[in-house]
């Protein structure tokens, strides 16, 4: 070979040993890149028993991965390996990997799917309580992005199918379990409602029930679907396997079956279909013993007529007959001395407006007297303290303090905007009922103090409570010390006592220091000698109100 052959020939060489190299790195990219497109596509956590938990794996890109290479763990850091040979998913296929039940927490977890060698992560999902992450990744973790929870026998799954915005509680949803095939979001009927419920019933609690309605001419299955109460109430009741409701026919749940309890003073009943959408919710307010509140030509009213798994029929008590509701403004005094059950108008001055001594009360006045004013659900117009309003309501009582309920916002109307009310000065001996519920001021001494309440002395005694709603922070204060307090005069349990509502509610005007009963000048300077002499011990020992009295 001549010499110019051999320059050719090395430099061909050379020109290979480039294109491989790139070609390596290409196909190094190319497979990375490969591995990103493989996503946690559905978990069930929560499996019967006997069954066994499970994470789905899917493979959204265009390349075959050879599961081998890749591991999942959970929160505790344990390592799980997809496979221990060789073995490929297909692009656009699913694989599940199970695991004998117990390895996934069903209330909440973390997932991470990790590329084995170089532990990259290349999907994280955590679902429910879960409040930490175990590795570090890219994303900023945030419980409140987590996934929701899912209940026995469905699993949490990515809809749509492999789509991943990295925030949990968008990406995945708690259905029916579908390994090895798409997520689907199922479509459930809208026919389905709540047509009767019956909270207090004759019988007893046991015997208190929802009713529920099909609409539609299709028979619709009613296994995942669950009914429930008021947020906070009873445990959700899942209805069960084989329960089917027939075209415009009816099931009832009684409370022996569902466990739901319903409040005899108030509560709401909600229907969800098996995708956790809420499908129908009915608030109602306390009722009479024995009746039903019923769905009645598109109206829900009370009924005497209980009517389980059948047509709702109007039947009022002779007393129920709804009369046209009074036009004449009373006075709160007369209010106060109406009947119990009896439906009253009257008008007055907010002294305290909703939220700041509790969220579903207010409390107004007039020259003649104060009332608290109540609404279950909290309904109230817009309302400041100092408006003049008027309001149409029923007479009540609880915990021995007259009320003034409503239904909703539209039984109050505010006639006059705000205006400064000062609190009526009152003496601790001149307290009566004829106050209870105005805005009054009162001085006297500190009896005893404990957290954000207190009693200052009187006849009667008073006690004296702060809420937190309010934000007024309790000053320092000691039995002893002469205080002025401005609030409502309220009733609990037959005592009075005050619920300050703003920062100027509670002042200190005094200490209590107690005079040395028994010692002239003399002495009084003879043991300020004596403790000025001794050690500091001896003067901290001293009690509080000798250690007051001498300058030390």
């Amino acid at each position: 070979m001549t010499r110019g052959g051999e320059k050719f020939a090395i430099k061909l060489l050379f020109a290979v040993f480039l294109l491989a190299i790139d070609c390596c790195l290409f196909c190094s990219d190319k497979a990375f890149a490969a591995q990103n497109n493989l996503v946690i596509n559905e978990i069930f956590p929560s499996p019967s028993s006997g069954e066994k938990e499970w994470v789905e794996i899917y493979n959204y890109g265009e390349l075959p991965l050879d599961l081998s290479k890749f591991q999942l763990k959970d929160g505790a850091g344990t390592a799980k390996d997809l496979s221990s040979t060789e073995r490929f998913i297909e692009a656009g296929e699913y694989y599940v990997f199970e695991i004998n039940s117990g390895w996934l927490n069903n209330s909440g977890e973390i997932i991470y799917l990790v590329e084995r060698s170089s532990q990259t992560i290349l999907d994280r999902v955590a679902y429910g309580d879960w409040d930490k992450e175990t590795l570090p990744d890219v994303y900023l973790f945030s419980p409140d992005n987590n996934a929701p929870v899912a209940t026995s026998g469905k699993s949490i799954s990515r809809i749509p199918n492999g789509t991943d915005t990295n925030i949990d509680k968008n990406d995945f949803r708690p259905v029916a379990s579908s390994p090895g095939n798409e997520n689907v979001m199922p479509v459930f009927s809208k026919d389905i409602k709540i047509n009767e419920i019956v909270p207090t019933p004759a019988d007893g609690a046991i015997n208190e029930y929802v009713e529920l309605i099909n609409l539609g001419g299709e028979t619709i299955d009613l296994c995942g679907w669950v009914l429930d109460d008021i947020e906070g109430g009873s445990s959700p009741y899942l209805i069960a396997d084989g329960i089917s409701i027939a075209p415009f026919g009816y099931v009832t749940f009684y409370n022996w079956q569902s466990g739901i309890t319903l409040n005899d003073s108030g509560d709401s009943a909600r229907l969800y279909d098996p995708n956790g959408e809420e499908r129908d919710k009915v608030e109602f307010i306390k009722g009479n013993r024995g009746q039903s509140y019923s769905s009645i030509d598109g109206l829900w009213r009370w009924t005497t007529t209980l009517t389980p798994s059948s047509s709702n029929i109007l039947t009022l008590e002779p007393e129920s007959i709804n009369e046209d509701p009074p036009n004449t403004v009373i006075t709160i005094k007369q209010a106060r001395g109406s009947q119990i059950g009896s439906t009253v108008l009257i008008e007055g001055y907010v002294t305290a407006a909703p939220g700041i001594l509790g969220k579903q009360i207010f409390y107004i006045q007039d020259l003649s007297g104060g009332v608290q004013v109540y609404n279950y659900w909290a309904k109230f117009p817009l309302l400041k303290t100092g408006q003049f309003v008027r309001v149409l309501g029923e007479m009540a009582a609880n915990a021995g303090e007259i009320r003034l309920k409503t239904i909703s916002e539209l039984d109050i109307i505010v006639l006059q905007e705000v205006q400064d009310q000062d609190p009526q000065r009152v003496s601790l001996y001149d307290l009566n009922d004829d106050l209870v519920g105005t805005y009054i001021k009162i001085q006297g001494t500190v009896k005893s103090t404990s957290g954000e309440n207190f009693v200052v002395s009187g006849s009667p005694e008073i006690a004296v409570s702060i809420r937190k709603s309010t934000k007024i922070d309790k000053p320092k204060m000691a039995k002893g010390d002469k205080v002025e307090i401005s609030g409502i005069l309220s009733v609990y349990n037959s005592k009075y006592r005050i619920l300050p509502f703003d920062v100027e509610g509670v002042k200190i005007l005094s200490s209590g220091v107690l005079p040395l009963t028994g010692f002239n000048k003399e002495a009084k300077w003879n043991l300020f000698q004596r403790v000025r002499s001794k050690p500091r011990f001896l003067y901290a020992n001293l009690p509080r109100r000798f250690q007051l009295a001498i300058p030390y």
